[in-house]
């Protein structure tokens, strides 16, 4: 059984600013043509049954894992002290978080926020 594949380096045109890049990996030629990318080099011959084992390169990346949600005991456990601290803390790093565009983490630490108050 012959499990030899042909590989080509390519190159091929960036749809948002139109500007030619290499690509990292060597694809086939019917993947090249689906991309509309351009040969560019050398065909590579690779051998053997996993040649290319776990490698995808149109993989969609890792989902990030779901933090668990912020224990709600965490009010009682602070006094009134500890307490108006943590809420001018985060009233600042709520105010730094917008002003640089962290919209997400702002909505939480004003859900943290609202939960000591």
């Amino acid at each position: 059984m012959d499990s030899r594949i042909t590989l080509y380096p390519f190159r091929k045109r960036d749809e948002l600013t139109g500007k030619w890049y290499r690509a990292r990996w060597k694809a086939s030629l019917e993947e090249i043509a689906k991309l509309g990318g351009v040969v560019d080099g050398e065909p590579e011959m690779r051998e053997g049954d996993d040649w290319g084992a776990g490698f995808a390169p149109y993989r969609d990346p890792p989902k990030p894992l779901a933090l668990a949600n912020v224990d709600s005991d965490i009010t009682r456990t602070l006094d009134a002290a500890e307490r108006d601290f943590a809420r001018i803390f985060l009233r600042r790093y709520i105010t730094w978080c917008v002003r640089r565009g962290r919209h997400a983490q702002a909505h939480g630490a004003g859900a943290l926020w609202r939960e000591l108050g």
